[in-house]
């Protein structure tokens, strides 16, 4: 729920720009206002449909509306059979309540909390991503201590490869290995196999395992996807924003060091590519936020 600092931030950001400046911002508050009353309110005919008594699974869906949220479409993958028995009543209801709209699931974007149990010692709630649930439900159907290659894994569960390799990479991190991959090295390849980490255990009951960057899974971006262009200008934002709030601190930098600083700060949003930063700061240098050292021109100076 927007918070009250939000709140009244929107209404400043209003008095000062005007009501057009803040329609999109406001339509995201209403969109998660009305959600999360809708998903709390245990007497609402949705939560009825969300969280039947009858299945194991409960479902928390945020509906957006598409234009006021700058994201990226993505094809939906394919969900377990336990959840899409809850998604798909949900769709129904959503449908036959709101006549003409479409809805689209951002399976992307989405989280799940499971229950895991690795051994009779060791049983955990996991806090994780919805491809991540994906991967992991898929074990449930294969014999004690059976492997699954990564082919099969996108064969079955329609992950854009780069995101599948990406999560399956941050389910075998050192501080956190659900699972064991079979070779050694960084790089996964299709023939890579990979198997339930038996022997895995936390102090912690919750455990949330984090999603690691596509540059440490080796997973890059493919140079040929196309970007929306409201996406484009605002990554473009963000990354004059980033290059700006760096400077401000140090001052001064090196390029080379200024572009490895953004890409890391950045790479847990989207993985900018070192032209793409550099198109970035030549704009502020033009409009002289930034200038370049007269004695080295590969030294950037904060302008204050």
């Amino acid at each position: 729920m927007p918070s009250d600092a939000e709140r009244s931030m929107l209404a400043k950001l209003k008095s000062e720009c005007g009501y057009q400046f803040t329609t999109k911002l406001e339509g995201m508050f209403t969109d998660i206002r009305f959600s999360k009353d809708a998903m709390d309110n245990p007497g609402s005919e949705v939560h009825a449909v969300v969280r039947p008594t009858i299945l194991a699974v409960d479902l928390d869906v945020t509906t957006l509306t598409a234009g006021y949220w700058p994201m990226q479409a993505t094809n939906t993958c394919r969900l377990p059979a336990a959840a899409q028995a809850v998604c798909e009543p949900f769709e129904s209801f959503y449908l036959k309540q709101h006549t003409g709209r479409k809805l689209t699931w951002l399976t992307s974007t989405g989280s799940a909390e499971i229950r895991a149990t690795f051994s009779q010692a060791a049983k955990h709630e996991l806090t994780v991503s919805t491809y991540m649930m994906c991967i992991l439900v898929l074990f449930n159907d294969l014999d004690h201590g059976a492997e699954i290659t990564f082919a099969a894994l996108a064969a079955q569960t329609q992950i854009p490869r780069n995101e599948l390799k990406r999560h399956v990479v941050s389910l075998c991190t050192p501080k956190h290995r659900v699972l064991l991959k079979k070779s050694k090295g960084k790089g996964v390849s299709d023939d890579d196999a990979f198997k339930v980490n038996i022997k895995y255990s936390s102090k912690l009951k919750r455990v949330r395992v984090p999603l690691v960057a596509m540059k440490e899974a080796g997973a890059h971006p493919d140079s040929s996807d196309k970007v929306p262009a409201a996406v484009e200008e605002d990554r473009r934002h963000l990354c004059e924003a980033t290059v700006v709030r760096i400077m401000k601190a140090r001052k001064h930098a090196k390029h080379n060091d200024l572009i490895a600083e953004v890409t890391r700060q950045l790479s847990q949003r989207f993985f900018p590519q070192p032209q793409f930063i550099k198109k970035c700061i030549e704009s502020l240098l033009e409009r002289e936020y930034l200038e370049r050292d007269a004695s080295d021109s590969k030294m950037y100076i904060y302008m204050a």
